[in-house]
C-alpha cells in the first residue's frame, strides 16, 4: 500500500499541485523522460488524485467492530505521521503516529486513553524483511 501510494500516487502530481502525469515517474530515463502538463483533454488524474488525497484518513485507520461491546478496535494500514481520535468505552482516546517513512523505517505509536478496552492491530507489510514491536519494554520480532 505505502509503495503504491508513494511511488505513484504522489508522484503523479508536482510538489506545487500545479501540474500531473500518467506516467509512472520512477519508469522515467533520459530517452523517455517523464514530463507533468498542467492539464489534459480527458483530466481523470487531477481530480482523482485530489480525491485520493481528500479520503487517506480512510485508507491510514479503520476501525473494524469488535467482538466486545465495550472494546474498541483500530485497525492501522498505512504508517503516515497522522493522530487519530476515536471513542472507547465513553472515554475520548487519539492513537498518534510518529514516523519519518520512507526515510527511515522507524514508526511510533502513542495511545492516549483511560479505557483498558483497545485493541491496535498492524498490518505488516509484505515487503518488509523483519520487524518489531515493544509495548512496555517487551520486544516482539520477526
Amino acid at each position: 500500500m505505502e509503495l503504491a501510494f508513494y511511488n505513484a500516487v504522489l508522484t503523479a502530481i508536482s510538489t506545487d499541485g500545479r501540474k500531473y502525469t500518467y506516467v509512472n515517474q520512477l519508469a522515467s530515463s533520459d530517452a523517455n523522460p517523464a514530463e507533468r502538463s498542467e492539464w489534459f483533454r480527458c483530466a481523470c488524474c487531477p481530480p482523482n488524485i485530489m480525491r485520493t488525497l481528500a479520503i487517506i484518513g480512510g485508507y491510514l485507520y479503520s476501525q473494524p467492530a469488535s467482538t466486545e461491546a465495550s472494546a474498541k478496535h483500530i485497525a492501522v494500514h498505512l504508517y503516515s505521521s497522522s493522530t487519530l481520535e476515536f471513542t472507547a468505552s465513553d472515554h475520548p482516546s487519539s492513537l498518534t503516529q510518529s514516523t519519518d517513512w520512507p526515510w527511515s523505517g522507524d514508526v511510533e505509536f502513542k495511545l492516549e486513553t483511560s479505557s483498558k478496552a483497545v485493541c491496535i492491530s498492524l498490518r505488516i507489510p509484505q515487503w518488509t524483511s523483519e520487524w518489531s514491536v515493544r509495548h512496555h519494554g517487551v520486544d516482539t520480532r520477526k
